[in-house]
């Protein structure tokens, strides 16, 4: 019983902080790629 309830925390735990590390990789591409897209690219400045 307790196993069992042991690894059910582990397999929650383990989806939490995928979903974390996910959400800070897409956070960090968009924060490294999008001020450079806006400042150099003429195409994607606003007039």
């Amino acid at each position: 019983m307790a196993g069992k309830l042991i690894a059910n925390l582990i397999v929650m735990g383990s989806g939490i902080i995928g979903r974390a590390m996910l959400q800070a990789y897409r956070k960090a591409l968009e924060s490294k790629f999008l001020p450079y897209d806006l400042c150099s690219n003429p195409h994607l400045q606003m007039s």
